[in-house]
């Protein structure tokens, strides 16, 4: 059953893409609204908030189990699934910034990226087209990891509550409670974000990678958007003189290999299921 409900959201999600009412998050920002305002400690707050509706999914599943043979299930399962992989349009995102590369309009590449990725917020802005694009290429490989890979890792490794799991953490670390997430949402990211480093390896030029992807492995204070940076950009075969000097290339040979990635990944899960 699990490897249905995965392969059906998948299916569902390549054709609908994100937005629509699956990602609304309202219900969750009037939860954390409420937990936070109980006056809790920020650790305990960030606890109920995320804790209560996995543990409440993971029951419902649970109750539901052997309905209909396991159908309800399936379709709880495919919901879950949905609503947690990535909210952004990232592919959008890519043929926009794209464009402005390729037309040479760096600056404008950076506006039309700024707000979209919330690069407004960062305390240093970048001052230089290799600035800028350094700034937008990190996010929107961030953006493509975390649309679906942790979503997916964590649904194989805790079912669909945990899915859900990382999708509330991700946006308690956006929220009201994003002080003490951060930390949480570190941790949920390290498994999957290093096991995708991996799958850059592989798919990619691992020759070049290989002393990057071995640093990162080694190196467990390091945060997932730089041990994918690091490791995709040796996987590419670039260094960062010519990454800054081909952005439009950089960012769709970087498109490539996440879906490399997620179809090595999907091929490794099929496999795991005919011989399981």
């Amino acid at each position: 059953m699990t490897y249905l409900a995965l392969m059906t959201a998948v299916a569902l999600y390549h054709l609908w893409g994100p937005g629509g009412p699956l990602h609304d998050d309202g219900w969750y920002r009037a939860w954390e609204r409420g937990v936070n305002g109980l006056g809790f400690m920020s650790w305990v707050s960030l606890a109920l908030a995320v804790a209560v509706p996995v543990l409440f999914a993971a029951w419902l599943l649970a109750q539901i189990d052997s309905v209909l043979f396991g159908l309800f299930w399936i379709a709880a399962a495919v919901l879950l699934l949905l609503y947690g992989f990535g909210w952004f349009d990232y592919h959008a995102a890519v043929e926009r910034y794209v464009d402005h590369c390729e037309r040479g309009d760096m600056e404008g590449a950076w506006l039309a990226s700024r707000d979209a990725l919330d690069l407004a917020s960062t305390e240093t802005q970048p001052e230089t087209p290799a600035e800028m694009h350094e700034s937008v290429w990190g996010k929107l490989l961030f953006e493509g990891y975390q649309r679906w890979f942790p979503v997916v890792f964590w649904f194989l490794l805790l079912g669909p509550a945990g899915a859900l799991g990382y999708r509330l953490i991700a946006l308690a670390a956006a929220g009201e409670l994003r002080d003490s997430a951060v930390k949480l949402r570190f941790l949920a990211d390290f498994l999957p974000a290093r096991a995708l480093a991996l799958t850059f390896a592989l798919t990619g030029d691992f020759v070049r990678c290989r002393q990057d992807l071995q640093a990162s492995l080694a190196s467990p204070e390091l945060p997932a958007d730089d041990v994918l940076s690091r490791v995709a950009r040796g996987a590419m075969g670039v260094t960062d003189s010519e990454a800054s000097s081909a952005p439009a290339w950089e960012t769709r040979e970087a498109s490539a290999l996440l879906k490399r990635s997620a179809a090595t990944w999907l091929v490794f899960i099929s496999l795991a299921a005919i011989f399981s």
